[in-house]
């Protein structure tokens, strides 16, 4: 009697399941409409969604340390420092001021008040804020230098590879905003490097003008020290009345003894005519200065001359240009409709079937 009535329960309970189901499938399709208008719906708001959604487009570059050519008249300005300063220009001493070079750029670029400042000075800023008030002004930098620049290392384990990249609302203003401001990086970090290699010129014809000045006086003072001499002679060759050079003869040899003139205790022998014209030469004619002395100052003035020459170049060298953008970061189309689709039908069929459960008469028997 329990088996038989186990068995009833059973299948009772199998033909209600299969009723259920019937009957839910039934209510789904008797309700179409709502889940095609609800479809409907998240595909308006999906629709709605991006029209107001301004779109992100990013261009980037890949910058790298610059050769000896792209860095132009900043270089040859460098190499003529060393040649007129008469230093060695090794090629570590290159590589150093390529490196040099590239920190100063990279220093550019991450700097935070040099960041605002070349966004500042981009076009599309300008077009940006032109209607803006001044405060409104600094928060949109603020916001675009916070968020649409980026300047990072994409692998640690090289360093002196950077990426750079911009993001706006276009393709196009993206690419020509990043060219701007890498242009503009470039620009203040060649002011800044000549003004510094400009002190370092400055310093050293200070330095060829001392070297010279003290050749200068050396030879002065030389020249002095001489016409003190021949005066000394000459007043030794009067008192001990030598008019003529003296030479003591050896009677032994039957020659001449030389005498050395250059001694200052022996050179009153040249007697007091010669020394009479030799200081009168020497007064009158100007003070001979060495060779270095000349070339020191020729030196000193051409590296004056090339503190006023411009200079030109690129502080960093492309691995990669600045692109324009394929693709936009956001808002993705094809997702975001997509996920409207899903979204809108799922709802409709929740709603099916919250109102299927709320209708449908339940036997508690």
């Amino acid at each position: 009697m329990a088996k038989s009535e186990y068995m009833n329960s059973a299948h009772d309970l199998s033909t209600s399941t299969e009723i259920n189901l019937h009957d839910l499938f039934r209510a789904l399709w008797r309700k179409k409409s709502v889940i095609l208008s609800c479809t409907v719906l998240g595909l308006l708001v999906a629709l709605t969604y991006l029209s107001i959604t301004a779109e992100k487009w990013t261009s980037d570059s890949v910058v790298i340390k610059p050769s000896a050519v792209s860095m132009g008249g900043y270089m040859q300005k460098y190499t003529a420092y060393f040649r007129l300063g008469n230093l060695e220009l090794t090629a570590s001493r290159l590589e150093e001021i390529q490196n040099n070079a590239f920190n100063s750029f990279l220093l550019t670029i991450s700097s935070r008040d040099m960041q605002e400042k070349m966004i500042s000075e981009t076009s599309f800023f300008k077009k940006l804020t032109q209607d803006m008030p001044e405060q409104d002004k600094t928060k949109t930098l603020n916001s675009l230098v916070s968020n649409n620049l980026r300047a990072f290392t994409s692998d640690q384990s090289n360093p002196n590879e950077k990426i750079v990249a911009f993001t706006a609302p276009t393709a196009q203003v993206a690419q020509e905003t990043l060219k701007a401001f890498l242009k503009q990086a470039n620009i203040e970090a060649l002011r800044i490097l000549d003004a510094n290699l400009n002190e370092t010129i400055k310093n050293r014809v200070l330095l060829l003008r001392q070297m010279a000045e003290s050749l200068k006086a050396s030879s002065e003072q030389t020249r002095a020290n001489r016409i003190t001499q021949l005066k000394q002679a000459r007043d030794s060759a009067i008192e001990a009345k030598i008019d003529t050079p003296f030479t003591k003869q050896e009677s032994e040899r039957g020659g001449g003894t030389i005498i050395d003139f250059t001694n200052p205790e022996t050179l009153f022998l040249l007697g007091e005519k010669n020394l009479s014209a030799q200081l009168r030469s020497l007064e009158q004619a100007p003070t001979i200065y060495p060779v270095s002395y000349y070339n020191h100052l020729n030196d000193a003035r051409q590296l004056e001359m090339l503190l006023k020459s411009p200079v030109n170049g690129t502080m960093f060298d492309f691995t990669k240009a600045p692109a324009l953008p394929l693709f936009r970061d956001s808002p993705r189309k094809g997702r975001i409709l997509v996920l409207g689709v899903l979204a809108g039908l799922f709802a409709g069929i929740f709603l099916v079937l919250l109102h299927f459960s709320a209708t449908r008469p339940y036997n508690r028997s």
